[in-house]
């Protein structure tokens, strides 16, 4: 998980990075909201 110093986005919109259109993959669009899970393991 990478925080940025600068983003373009407000703080309450993640990016995600991925190696597919995650919107296309996912049916969703702008503005739609959805729910994320983090799994965090050291």
């Amino acid at each position: 998980m990478l925080v940025p110093d600068k983003s373009r986005h407000e703080d309450n919109i993640i990016e995600f990075i991925a190696p597919v259109h995650l919107k296309s993959e996912l049916g969703i669009k702008d503005g739609d909201e959805i729910r994320v899970e983090i799994r965090w393991q050291k």
